[in-house]
């Protein structure tokens, strides 16, 4: 969905003129006003080209070990051209923690590493909002209560200062309903991911977590509704797996071995993946 990490500000000159005045004004001289005002494309450093290259693999909702990896590398090449960078060490983080969360590698170095290049990046820059989107990420993911407390405080934050970034808006929903464990606080995520759900880039992402979400409350019709129009905009590993557990619930077990044979292979062989495909088979009988 979505990026503000690599977003950059600019300005454009507005200019008025009056009614009475416009005819008088050389053609030539119009076009150069309007081309000083329109704004110039500012070109991404070489440290940030590469952080670009990391995102495009890590974000993607399908990516495998091997992408993570390939990531690795183009942020410690980024480091190398420049280690005093907040938008390097807050992608760095990012991804650290993408390998924690999707268990591609749960080792304790691991989890230090996504830790200092959380810190490293609020350091640099505390007022970043890369870096406080970094540090959430990681309090979210291997924090106990209170570092989820904090987690969920820095996205609130992020979401008043960025109401209209569905990153922030689908990592709050998440942080609120702690990935659908915290079913108390259901409805007040369903409400943040529906904000997500209205912004395009954002909207494959919260149906699918809001698919989730109606899942584990048992509303199945409503769960099957959001995750079909999910799978519509963007196939995600996530949002099939919820389908195929949907299948089951309905009794359709065509509908759910089609749905796992649209599975990534690489899913499949992971431990999830072997535990649904298991159960979709001992269902089918």
């Amino acid at each position: 969905g979505v990026q503000f990490a690599m977003g950059v500000a600019m300005a454009a000159g507005l200019f008025f003129w009056r009614p009475c005045d416009r005819a008088k004004i050389p053609e030539a001289r119009s076009a150069r006003s309007q081309a000083a005002a329109d704004p110039l494309p500012v070109p991404l450093t070489p440290a940030h080209q590469l952080n670009a290259k990391a995102r495009l693999l890590f974000e993607n909702p399908n990516n495998t070990r091997d992408d993570l990896v390939l990531a690795e590398e183009y942020c410690k090449q980024a480091l190398k051209l420049d280690d005093g960078d907040v938008e390097v060490w807050a992608t760095y983080a990012e991804l650290s923690s993408e390998f924690l969360a999707s268990r591609a590698d749960t080792s304790l170095e691991r989890r230090e590493m996504a830790r200092f290049q959380a810190e490293r990046a609020m350091r640099l820059a505390p007022t970043s909002a890369s870096a406080r989107f970094a540090k959430a990420c990681y309090l979210r993911r291997v924090g106990g209560p209170t570092e989820r407390a904090e987690s969920e405080q820095l996205l609130r934050q992020l979401a008043q200062e960025r109401p209209n970034d569905p990153r922030v808006l689908n990592a709050l929903g998440k942080a609120i309903g702690d990935n659908g464990r915290r079913l108390d606080r259901a409805d007040e995520a369903l409400a943040v991911l529906a904000r997500a759900a209205a912004i395009p880039a954002g909207r494959a992402e919260a149906l699918s977590e809001t698919g989730w979400i109606l899942y584990i409350l048992n509303r199945f019709t409503e769960a099957e509704a959001a995750i079909d129009a999910s799978l519509a905009d963007q196939t995600s590993r996530s949002a099939l797996l919820v389908k195929v557990n949907l299948t089951i619930e309905r009794g359709a077990a065509a509908d759910a071995q089609a749905t796992l044979a649209k599975m990534p292979a690489e899913t499949i062989r992971s431990d999830a993946g072997v535990a649904l495909a298991t159960r979709v088979w001992l269902f089918s009988r």
